[in-house]
């Protein structure tokens, strides 16, 4: 399913969408035509808002969809992953 989808599937305005996970209408424009992707952070914000599985917006199997919980929870798991390494590396660039 598509950001696209998603978003329409939740009676949802790109416009109402920006300002719930705190950007640009043109952002959530580019990022459903596919001319930008969104961070780790904005794509988790995103699947919140929209409460869907960030593995549906990705376009993979989600565990609620499906019996393949592991693909699910490998997903999530490298975005917190990535979202560590993020902070871990912002703190280094502050020392």
């Amino acid at each position: 399913m598509s950001y696209k989808r998603c978003r329409l599937a939740a009676n949802m305005t790109q416009q109402e969408l920006a300002d719930r996970i705190g950007t640009s209408k043109a952002h959530i424009s580019q990022i459903e035509t596919g001319s930008r992707e969104p961070s780790v952070k904005l794509l988790v914000h995103i699947s919140i808002v929209l409460n869907v599985c960030v593995n549906v917006l990705l376009g993979l199997p989600c565990a609620n969809e499906t019996s393949n919980k592991v693909k699910c929870c490998m997903v999530f798991s490298i975005l917190s992953c990535q979202m560590v390494y993020s902070n871990i590396v912002k703190i280094m660039e502050e020392v």
